[in-house]
């Protein structure tokens, strides 16, 4: 897979999620693992989460409070951040739920 292919991937991967209209659904059933991002300032933080979409190949991850979406595949990257405005709004509902659980 080239840089090309994974920029490819990262498109595709910003479509669905601009497409996602239930977020209990997304994470039960399209997100494979959920990483949660701490800090340590009189007690723990949470900053943000980083969604697992794609494991092995490629790998693809969205961080939720800095929209980055990253596809990994061997030595080959692409990253960038999303400004589609149906993914950001996804991404906050998502922090916002998860912050509730």
């Amino acid at each position: 897979m080239s840089n090309n292919d994974c920029k490819e991937v990262w498109e595709n991967e910003e479509e669905s999620l601009s497409e996602v209209t239930d977020v209990s659904t997304f994470l039960s059933e399209d997100v494979l693992e959920i990483k949660r991002v701490q800090t340590l300032s009189n007690g723990w933080i949470t900053d943000s989460y980083i969604l697992v979409l794609g494991i092995g190949g490629p790998h693809v991850e969205i961080n939720t409070s800095t929209g980055l979406l990253s596809v990994f595949w061997w030595s080959d990257t692409y990253e960038s951040r999303t400004y589609d405005s149906k993914v950001v709004s996804l991404l906050e509902v998502v922090e916002e739920y998860l912050n509730e659980i």
